[in-house]
């Protein structure tokens, strides 16, 4: 069995010149294949593509340990620190030098990564191609304001192609958002009324910078708009009680509504 040759290599990103030093025991160095185990690598090679890199054997050794010291003698803090390089200092330990800092997401992929978002890619679709957790794409996003309705219209403009929209419906979308936003009226009550689904009716809501409610708001604000509506029923007795020195809040518990209704009835009866 032939023995083992010890060398220390670079891996080379022939489209930045980035680069990449690694060592290796293998019989034949010219022969060998490998270009590397490390996450960052394997994750440029499913990205970039493996023949956009190539390997350079820098010099060979008889044991590993003199291949491994040379290795050290090249991984200064000052190349491992550059973002020209894909070397980390690996200290095992999470300090100044982050310990299995991503070079490849932060340096490679950064402005990419913040486009993306901005165009509608959540923060997991991200985190699944660029192979990364989480955490570090909302690191990377994090100064990138985007209110809730704006991400939901970005998800939902797909969805509103000129192939399969419902033309109709947009000349009635003035009177959908009233219902929604003004009646608060349901998401299924709305669909109803014009023969469409409630997917259709929220995501022509959502395009028209409508935030979408949870069940809970809606019955909430469905309460008090029949609250309202009951009071309205009572005018004459609420004016009635106005003129006789009844105040406004009181009126409010009494009618079970808010203070700008029985302000709003006192108002139309010309009262001040």
């Amino acid at each position: 069995m032939k023995e083992k040759i010890h060398y220390v290599y670079k891996i080379i990103n022939i489209k930045n010149n980035k680069e990449y030093i690694g060592v290796r025991s293998h019989p034949n160095p010219k022969e060998d294949a490998y270009m590397g185990s490390s996450r960052i690598l394997e994750n440029l090679y499913k990205l970039e593509g493996k023949e956009n890199f190539i390997k350079e054997i820098l010099k060979t050794f008889s044991s590993r340990k003199e291949a491994e010291d040379y290795e050290s003698s090249l991984l200064t803090e000052s190349f491992c620190n550059s973002p020209n390089t894909y070397n980390i200092i690996n200290t095992g330990e999470f300090n100044d030098n982050k310990h299995g800092f991503r070079k490849d997401i932060w340096f490679d992929y950064y402005d990419q990564i913040r486009e993306k978002y901005v165009q509608g890619k959540t923060t997991k679709e991200l985190g699944d191609y660029y192979n990364c957790d989480g955490g570090t794409i909302r690191m990377i996003i994090q100064d990138i304001k985007r209110t809730n309705s704006e991400s939901q219209k970005l998800r939902y403009d797909k969805f509103l192609t000129s192939g399969n929209r419902d033309l109709e419906l947009d000349k009635h979308i003035g009177d959908i958002v009233k219902l929604y936003v003004e009646d608060v009226k349901s998401l299924i009550y709305i669909s109803k009324q014009y023969g469409v689904d409630q997917g259709t009716i929220k995501r022509r809501l959502i395009v028209e910078g409508v935030v979408i409610r949870d069940h809970k708001v809606s019955q909430q604000l469905r309460n008090d708009n029949r609250k309202r509506a009951k009071a309205w029923n009572f005018e004459k007795e609420i004016v009635s009680l106005f003129l006789q020195g009844v105040n406004i809040p009181t009126l409010s518990r009494t009618y079970e509504s808010d203070y700008m209704t029985i302000k709003s009835i006192l108002q139309h009866n010309k009262l001040k």
